[in-house]
């Protein structure tokens, strides 16, 4: 839930697709009003083609930029900076990042205005 409550808080606000039929996508798709695709071909170890998926969110979304993201990846606004940066010098691109595997096991208070520098200070130690 830490995951997809920090693209909600994105601003820009992301159109977000939920692909696949993991228990529980459909159930956080209604709750949060996001698009769940749950039908796609999938291979024998039952991942959805990233193809399909990337082929699917282009026609469907209305924006010229797409992500693709794990469900377990917690964003702040440097995704969007580094975005909007990469934007200002090239018209067309591929940006690949890396996690930072930290357990967060509570939830993470965004009521707290600070929880992006809350969030880097558990991250970073």
């Amino acid at each position: 839930m830490n995951a997809l409550k920090s693209w909600l808080l994105l601003s820009p606000k992301p159109e977000i697709y939920v692909f696949g039929n993991a228990p529980g996508s459909q159930e956080i798709s209604k709750e949060f009003n996001l698009r769940h695709i749950p039908s796609l071909k999938c291979s024998p170890s039952g991942a959805p083609f990233a193809n399909m998926m990337f082929d699917m969110a282009e026609t469907m979304s209305k924006n010229s930029i797409l992500a693709y993201l794990n469900g377990d990846i917690i964003l702040n606004n440097s995704f969007i900076c580094a975005i909007q940066q990469t934007l200002k010098k090239f018209s067309k691109f591929l940006m690949v990042g890396r996690r930072w595997d930290t357990n967060i096991a509570e939830y993470i208070d965004y009521e707290n205005p600070d929880w992006q520098n809350v969030l880097m200070n558990i991250v970073k130690h």
